[in-house]
């Protein structure tokens, strides 16, 4: 930051150092170390004499033995048959062998019984000569033995879908016999018939016995519960006479 007082020029003004540190204990940790020195206390005193200034090492005297480079080295394979040597020109060759095989008659057969040789198909393209089958150009996909054949996967699968479909139909089919309604028999039908007749004439007949004149509240009300319990007496008894099949959920 720029201030007036930073113009006058200051005394520079050396900081005074401290006092060195020196221990106390130096000068007797200096005397131990130099009394307890001993020269070759781990390894010992040297043995040998070390050589003469003069006797610096000079070539064919270091320690490592010498390479005899006249040696050959031994180049023999051992456990190994010899071959059998060369024979000499004066030699003379073994005479008289004959053979019994039939050359001719030999060759003959081999020529009729020989398989001709199946010769490599090939293509030349700008790389230069291919397979035709590695290039595309022979069908290979057609020719394999499972061909048009359904793979095993799928047929396993397939079975797979089957028995779970059969599965699910019987579980539906359980599910709908123990939820089927419940056929009414007809003489259960008949009793239920003759029942609610013996209910509405009895009912009707206190309908026929009730008082004509209706003032108050409480003969209003039972009036009209002994209608309405008339009229649904009726509509059950229609219901059973029009339809001889009664189904109960």
């Amino acid at each position: 930051m720029e201030s007036i007082y930073n113009l006058v020029p200051r005394e520079m003004r050396a900081e005074p150092k401290g006092k060195r540190y020196v221990s106390k204990y130096a000068t007797q940790a200096r005397e131990e170390y130099k009394g307890n020195k001993q020269g070759g206390k781990t390894m010992g005193p040297a043995k040998v004499e070390p050589n003469s200034t003069t006797q610096f090492l000079k070539r064919g005297m270091g320690q490592t033995a010498a390479v005899n480079h006249t040696q050959k080295p031994d180049r023999t394979k051992p456990n190994k048959a010899k071959k059998p040597p060369v024979p000499k020109h004066n030699d003379a060759p073994v005479m008289g062998l004959k053979s019994q095989k039939n050359f001719i008659k030999g060759n003959a057969i081999a020529a009729m019984t020989l398989q001709p040789t199946q010769r490599e198909e090939l293509v030349l393209d700008a790389t230069g000569r291919v397979d035709p089958a590695k290039a595309g150009l022979k069908p290979t996909y057609s020719k394999k033995k499972d061909y048009g054949k359904t793979p095993a996967y799928l047929t396993k699968r397939k079975q797979e879908e089957e028995r779970a479909t059969a599965e699910y139909e019987d579980y539906m089919r359980t599910i709908a016999a123990q939820n089927a309604p419940y056929e009414v028999p007809e003489d259960e039908r008949q009793d239920l018939l003759r029942g609610l007749k013996a209910n509405w004439d009895q009912l009707h007949k206190e309908y026929l016995g009730f008082s004509m004149v209706v003032d108050t509240a409480t003969k209003q009300l039972r009036k009209k519960d002994m209608e309405k319990r008339l009229a649904q007496l009726e509509s059950d008894i229609q219901l059973i006479e029009n339809h001889p099949v009664i189904l109960v959920q």
